[in-house]
C-alpha cells in the first residue's frame, strides 16, 4: 500500500522510529477498538525494542463452528498468531476474572523457546489487549 494511504488511514498507538507498534497503553487500545469494532482481524507488525520484529495477527469474537481442542470457547479466547505459532488464549477464568498471563506460558504456547525474553514482552502485549477488551472484569490473582 502507497504512503499516501497509509497517511489517510494512520494508525493510532504507540510505535518506534520504523512505525512498528510497540507496548504502550495507546497501543493496546488501538489494537483492542480494531478487535471489538473490524470485520477483519487486525495484522501488524510489533517490536519489543530489544531487536525481535514480528507480525502478528488478533482475532477476537471468533465464530466457532465444532468442538476445539481442550474445551476452548472461542467466545472466550483471543487467538494470537505470529511466524512462530499461534494459540487462542483463553480470557475469563471460572470466576469471571481476566486470566493474566504469564510470560512463559504465552512463550510455550506460541511455539517460542521458553526461556525467550520475547515472551515477556508478548505476554506485556496480549494481557494489555485483553486489559482493554474486558476493562469491566477484575483481573484473577494467579497466571496462567
Amino acid at each position: 500500500m502507497s504512503d499516501e494511504y497509509y497517511r489517510e488511514h494512520e494508525p493510532r498507538g504507540d510505535f518506534d522510529e520504523s512505525g512498528n507498534y510497540i507496548n504502550g497503553e495507546e497501543t493496546y487500545q488501538a489494537i483492542a477498538d480494531k478487535l471489538q469494532n473490524g470485520q477483519f482481524p487486525p495484522v501488524f507488525s510489533w517490536t519489543d525494542q530489544e531487536g525481535t520484529r514480528l507480525d502478528i495477527m488478533m482475532v477476537y469474537g471468533a465464530e466457532q463452528v465444532n468442538r476445539l481442542g481442550e474445551g476452548m470457547d472461542a467466545g472466550n479466547a483471543l487467538f494470537v498468531s505470529t511466524r512462530y505459532g499461534w494459540f487462542g488464549f483463553r480470557l475469563l477464568d471460572d470466576d469471571d476474572k481476566r486470566i493474566i498471563k504469564h510470560p512463559t506460558y504465552v512463550a510455550e504456547k506460541l511455539g517460542l523457546v521458553r526461556s525467550n525474553p520475547i515472551g515477556k514482552s508478548l505476554a506485556k502485549l496480549i494481557n494489555g489487549v485483553i486489559r482493554e477488551l474486558l476493562p469491566e472484569y477484575p483481573p484473577n490473582q494467579g497466571s496462567k
